[in-house]
């Protein structure tokens, strides 16, 4: 799927230039683009709705990685 790709760059680059990033904590940041309103803000700025679409996309990502 397209959105494994994206998502999983996407993972990849914060474990590259951030932290180890699990799937465990990428759930949580997933959760955490639409449950903080800064994050929601600041992603949507990229058209509305994008945080829930990028939330549901991470959250498949992790289920298919499981």
């Amino acid at each position: 799927m397209v959105y494994d790709d994206l998502v999983g760059n996407w993972k990849q680059f914060i474990t590259d230039y951030f932290y180890d990033c699990s799937l465990e904590i990428y759930r949580g940041l997933a959760a955490l683009y639409v449950d903080d309103p800064r994050f929601t803000k600041y992603i949507d700025k990229h058209g509305e709705g994008f945080s829930q679409y990028l939330r549901k996309a991470m959250i498949i990502y992790c289920d298919n990685q499981s």
